[in-house]
């Protein structure tokens, strides 16, 4: 009986299972295929570390399902190579979105496909072949439905899992850019009452004479001595170096929504260089720097195109930054109450 060895992450489980049983189905008592999620696979008691390595020294054929966050565990990568050195066909099949193109190396280096009903009878034929046997049929529209419905609940999974891993990225960022623009806007001298605020950012009002604090001490103790300004300028940069690595390092399944507010906050990101370095020189003169706070004070906004300007481009900035975290907070949040209510059910 030939072995087959189906290398499979997680939260691909019900994908492994549904290609074991279709191809046991088709083949009837020929081949033997192992999943190590398959309660068969793994019998209750029995050591799965020695069970796996057992099934990976007497495979004959290794089928490697690769979906979108595959690549990211060793563990797909050290199976493929037990099969690759034992010089055993090892297939990747990818799903969910994922294409043979978008694989790395080593997995890059074999010739896989798309797991559809074309390419699942491709599959068997290739078995059927390596076990000497005649084509077995099986039942396309059966596979083909699970398979569109498995991939759209992995899909799911994928997605609230990587918002999670972005979350727990960004939720350092966040807190530290509202209590910049907190500190920045407001004349609260103690960081006691910051949490409340904090909890309530959305209704935190934002008030133009309000910012002449920009010249104080930051409440953010991180910053020991640095003004509020300069607090604030690098926090909007940390956010930025974080986006900028979510999106380019090709680790998360981003979804639109946020997707979208990142673009927004990307295309902000130049709004800072307005203001900054006028602040700063203005920070640097005594005499100035208390004639802007007191014209601050006044609540009277100045024009554009004043030399005072800049004080206006920072309140835009603070307005922003507080738009922009309402908003992708709101996000997260729908995505924690989803998967609340997913796990209820």
């Amino acid at each position: 009986m030939k072995k087959i060895f189906i290398s499979h992450i997680d939260s691909e489980s019900k994908i492994a299972n549904l290609l074991k049983s279709t191809l046991e189905c088709a083949f009837a008592n020929k081949i033997e295929v192992f999943v190590s999620s398959h309660h068969k696979s793994i019998p209750w008691g029995d050591e799965w570390f020695h069970t796996i390595m057992d099934n990976l020294r007497n495979l004959d054929l290794i089928i490697i399902l690769c979906g979108p966050t595959s690549e990211r565990h060793p563990w797909i990568t050290f199976e493929a190579g037990c099969g690759a050195g034992q010089s055993k066909p090892v297939i990747p099949l990818c799903h969910s979105g994922m294409t043979p193109g978008k694989l790395k190396f080593p997995l890059k280096g074999l010739q896989g496909a798309e797991l559809d009903t074309q390419r699942m009878q491709f599959l068997i034929e290739r078995i059927a072949n390596e076990i000497g046997c005649a084509v077995p049929q099986f039942d396309e529209n059966v596979f083909n439905k699970e398979l569109q419905n498995l991939e759209e609940e992995n899909k799911h999974g994928i997605i609230h899992e990587d918002v999670k891993k972005i979350y727990g990225l960004l939720e350092s960022d966040l807190t530290w850019l509202k209590l910049s623009i907190i500190s920045s806007s407001s004349e609260i001298t103690s960081s006691i009452n910051l949490q409340t605020y904090l909890d309530n950012i959305s209704t935190y009002e934002i008030e133009f004479k309000h910012i002449h604090v920009i010249f104080q001490i930051s409440l953010c103790k991180a910053f020991l001595d640095q003004k509020n300004y300069d607090v604030l300028y690098n926090y909007i940069d940390r956010m930025l170096d974080d986006i900028k690595f979510i999106v380019t390092s090709g680790m998360y399944q981003v979804p639109d929504s946020i997707y979208k507010l990142f673009e927004e906050y990307l295309a902000h990101s130049s709004d800072p260089q307005l203001w900054y370095y006028q602040i700063n020189m203005v920070a640097q003169n005594e005499k100035l720097r208390k004639e802007v706070a007191e014209m601050i004070k006044q609540g009277t906004k100045p024009p554009y195109d004043s030399p005072i300007d800049y004080v206006l481009k920072y309140f835009d900035t603070l307005q922003f930054l507080k738009d922009w975290i309402v908003k992708i907070e709101a996000i997260f949040r729908q995505y924690h109450s989803k998967e609340d209510s997913d796990t209820a059910t």
